[in-house]
């Protein structure tokens, strides 16, 4: 019998094409192994790319995973012309050759069609972007994994799992794209844009696949109150803010989310679920809670962003402020007038006098509002009671890295002794602490005590009126820089 398959196998191999050898496949038939010929040929190349400059012409393609080799020609005289049978690059460059060009791959078993299909790149290589709709995968274990590049002639796509490789896909679109993988677990990809002479450029990006049941963590559970421990929530730690019992957070797939705190008869306090809303960004800082309402900065992809409120018991009544044209990474500051401190009867006269004038005499000496701090050292001065209209708005442009930008919350100092009272932001950029004061609002020209009194008592009903609709002094005009007033290493 095996002498018999040798005959076979013997007879089928003079059939095959001199040049490559016969693949064969094995199948069972019975309880017998026997071999028969197939056709096993690489795959064709997913693109072919032209690139000229100064009089070279530069040819590229996408990488075939399984050839040995690949023949170029190039078109003349209305013939295909080869120059190079057995080349082992996937790049070529030429001077003296500029007609249409094919590029096949081949292995020890035959050759793919041939690529004719020429995309003309003349763009510099750069990736642009490269990043997942989530930085967790969904129920099922995919993520979409997106990609835009400029000036290359093939893209591959590298997946690895503790470090090992576990996929790689080779002739992707190399200009944009999306694929939709499995992962499991913390899993990082890595897109390599090839260009025309064989420079590669590389950027990563990790992410996780959605824990199957809530994460049991290592170790010995502290006496503190250490809310949603064994969650499985993807939560955005620095977004975290008690209120109240209650808990508010975002997390990195853009939810707000909203848990209700309930103190039990023995102390205790656990939390349900309350309201989760689906945002179009990202929440990157905690988000502050004034009387009813909940406020927060919102970043998203396209590098812009918008301060928004929303009533914090149900979510509801949601306003947003115009959208910025850059991010917002900051969490928004609020600031009130600094409470006064009883001084007797001349304070309660004078407080008496001011009743009587504009609202803008009625003011204290810092400029109240929402203070939303743009990445870029712009800041917006919001009217929390308005709708988030704008009310002022300040820069630091010229004070801060521009680089690095504002993207940690300052600190609000405000001290309650009149006597030392001066309101200021500390901001951190890196190792490096600023203090910037607080501006004070535009005022009217005071008027003294007995002039308030003798003006309200002069005043019609008709000029109360008018007086109380003319438009403010300190509305909205172009950004006014702030100075930094000290600065300090930590």
């Amino acid at each position: 019998m095996n002498r018999i398959w040798g005959i076979c196998i013997a007879l089928l191999s003079m059939t095959a094409n001199a040049s490559f050898e016969q693949a064969y496949a094995p199948i069972n038939v019975g309880r017998i192994t026997v071999v028969i010929p197939i056709e096993l040929l690489p795959e064709k190349a997913s693109y072919l790319s032209l690139n000229t400059d100064s009089g070279q012409t530069r040819v590229a393609w996408s990488p075939v995973s399984d050839a040995d080799y690949y023949q170029i020609q190039h078109f003349e005289n209305g013939l295909w012309v080869s120059i190079s049978d057995q080349y082992t690059s996937t790049h070529y460059s030429t001077q003296s050759i500029t007609g249409p060009f094919r590029v096949r791959a081949c292995h020890r078993y035959g050759c793919a069609d041939w690529q004719s299909n020429i995309r003309n790149v003349q763009d510099p290589l750069n990736i642009q972007a490269f990043y997942s709709d989530s930085a967790r995968s969904d129920d099922a274990g995919r993520i979409n994994i997106g990609w835009s590049v400029l000036g290359a002639s093939s893209v591959t796509l590298t997946q690895k799992v503790a470090g090992s490789v576990v996929s790689v896909k080779q002739g992707l679109n190399p200009t944009q794209g999306v694929t939709t993988p499995y992962i499991s677990g913390l899993t990082e990809f890595t897109l390599s844009a090839h260009g025309f002479g064989g420079q590669v450029i590389h950027k990563n990006l990790s992410v996780t696949s959605k824990p199957k049941f809530p994460i049991q963590l290592q170790g010995q559970k502290g006496g503190f109150k250490q809310p949603l421990y064994e969650s499985s929530l993807d939560i955005v730690e620095k977004s975290i803010v008690e209120y109240d019992d209650n808990l508010f957070f975002a997390t990195h797939d853009g939810l707000l989310m909203f848990y209700q705190g309930v103190r039990r008869s023995d102390g205790e306090v656990t939390w349900r679920h309350g309201w989760n809303m689906q945002l179009e960004g990202i929440i990157n800082n905690a988000p502050v809670v004034d009387g009813d309402f909940l406020y927060f900065t919102e970043s998203y992809f396209d590098n812009t962003g918008q301060a928004c409120r929303v009533r914090w018991l149900d979510a509801s009544a949601k306003v947003c402020s115009d959208k910025t044209s850059n991010n917002l990474l900051a969490s928004p500051v609020m600031v009130k007038p600094a409470p006064e401190v009883n001084l007797g009867f001349v304070a309660s006269v004078q407080r008496f006098a001011k009743s009587f004038t504009s609202s803008a005499q009625q003011q204290d000496d810092v400029q109240t509002g929402l203070y939303v701090f743009h990445r870029d050292g712009t800041i917006d001065v919001l009217d929390p009671h308005n709708n988030l209209k704008l009310k002022r708005q300040f820069s630091l442009k010229n004070s801060i890295n521009q680089t690095q930008g504002i993207v940690t919350t300052p600190s609000l100092i405000m001290n309650q002794d009149i006597a030392l009272y001066k309101p200021q932001f500390v901001i951190q950029q890196a190792d490096e602490l600023m203090g910037v004061d607080v501006p004070a609002v535009v005022k009217e020209p005071e008027l003294s005590t007995m002039e308030a009194i003798s003006q309200w008592f002069r005043m019609s009903p008709s000029a109360e009126v008018s007086a109380a609709g003319s438009a403010p002094s300190n509305a909205p005009q172009g950004p006014e820089e702030l100075k930094v007033v000290w600065r300090d290493g930590i």
